[in-house]
């Protein structure tokens, strides 16, 4: 990269953690009341529960134009989807299918970069795809949905463990060895496309990074199929490396120490599975802010 390319990069990334840590301005205090005005009366309750959550919807869709009306939509879109699902007990109890999913799609938390960004990560070798399509699509999403929420809710205890700065975001490791074209044939999309439209369509501005490692010739061909599947947003911050000992260099250069890296990716973490994280956020007390 060149040099005044990079210090332009690393201003971007500073500029951006900066935003994340920072509380509602008034323009987004604005947005938010205004979104949360066009929701039903039991909606707006429930999304007035928690001042961060709102903040997260509002920012993820700064980008849109009109913002506001887009704003608007998007709320009333994640809202309906929450009452639909039971969004307020996802924190009750392991939902049914609870194990079967995790053990289908085995994913793990492995620590947090110089800013403070959960660091998760799976091995595409380990989806079983088969066993998340005998779940069922919309059960499936409903898993999904307690996994994000779960993780959301530990991110935010991890901000606070770390100096109380304010970190919503996480990174993803994706490891694409063994990738072959059935994967995205027939049923296997579908499954993979429901997956990935539960974070871009109910949880935005959740991703800081993606790193999508051992990435074959052949995916990248395919990525023009993959990319509609995905927040525009998210799309931006997906990068595409190559083997683990580059991939790794350049993830260290990003701030994620080794300590934070799963050992398949050149660190010395094991990671902890997902389902235990969300185990361990189940029943308990919740830190919420309201609006």
């Amino acid at each position: 990269m060149d040099e005044d390319v990079e210090v332009q990069h690393n201003e971007v990334v500073e500029q951006l953690a900066e935003e994340e840590a920072s509380g509602a301005t008034p323009l987004e205090i604005e947005i938010r009341d205004k979104a949360l005005d066009a929701l039903t009366p039991l909606q707006r309750e429930r999304m007035r529960e928690d001042s961060l959550d709102a903040l997260v919807i509002v920012r993820g869709y700064q980008t849109y134009n009109p913002r506001l009306a887009e704003t608007i939509k998007y709320f009333k879109k994640i809202a309906e989807w929450r009452e639909e699902a039971n969004y307020q007990n996802f924190l009750k109890e392991k939902l049914e299918h609870f194990d079967k999913f995790h053990s289908a799609w085995p994913n793990a938390i492995f620590g947090t970069d110089d800013y403070g960004h959960v660091l998760t990560g799976f091995q595409l070798e380990q989806l079983d795809v088969e066993a998340l399509a005998a779940i069922g699509g919309d059960h499936m999403v409903l898993l999904q949905g307690q996994k994000m929420r779960a993780l959301f809710e530990y991110k935010r205890n991890m901000s606070k463990e770390r100096g109380g700065v304010q970190r919503y975001k996480h990174s993803a490791i994706m490891d694409l060895q063994g990738f072959k074209m059935s994967m995205l044939a027939g049923q296997k999309r579908q499954i993979l496309q429901r997956l990935l439209d539960v974070g871009s369509h109910y949880f935005p501005e959740q991703m800081w990074k993606i790193y999508l490692i051992n990435t074959p010739l052949l995916f990248r061909g395919v990525w023009t199929m993959v990319k509609p599947w995905l927040h525009p947003i998210t799309v931006a911050k997906v990068q595409m490396l190559g083997k683990v000992e580059s991939a790794k260099a350049k993830m260290m250069a990003d701030g994620v120490p080794a300590s934070a890296l799963p050992k398949w990716c050149g660190g010395i973490s094991t990671g902890t599975d997902m389902r235990y994280t969300v185990e361990e956020q189940l029943n308990k007390p919740l830190n919420l802010v309201p609006c």
